[in-house]
């Protein structure tokens, strides 16, 4: 009978700080003695960890990257409920690309009379 051992943490703190100007998060869960910390390449990787963290311990968005992200999706399944309402056909598949040009070697040429 083999015996497994899960620890549930109860408490996960977040801290923003900033390293040397660099973006940096970091977080320590009840049972660990030292923080892990992320230090990210750009703003819009800072925002994608810190609030994904946030979204898992069911805590609101902050960054405004993610705020803006949210409400592009909120608009679009917005304007898709009204078209339903307004029983326009959406297609429900991608449509067919057309076939490739049979002859690819093509150019434009540029006349010196077209240049003034």
């Amino acid at each position: 009978h083999t015996h497994t051992h899960t620890h549930k943490y109860t408490h996960i703190y977040m801290v923003d700080c900033a390293q040397g100007g660099e973006l940096a998060l970091a977080f320590l869960a009840d049972g660990f003695e030292d923080p892990i910390e992320f230090v990210c390449s750009s703003p819009y990787q800072f925002a994608v960890w810190a609030d994904g963290l946030r979204s898992l311990l069911e805590k609101p968005v902050e960054e405004e990257a993610t705020l803006g992200e949210i409400s592009r999706l909120v608009n679009l399944d917005l304007k898709l409920r009204l078209l339903e309402l307004y029983d326009a056909d959406l297609p429900t598949a991608l449509p067919v690309p057309p076939p490739p040009p049979a002859d690819l070697n093509f150019y434009y040429e540029v006349s010196s009379e077209s240049i003034s």
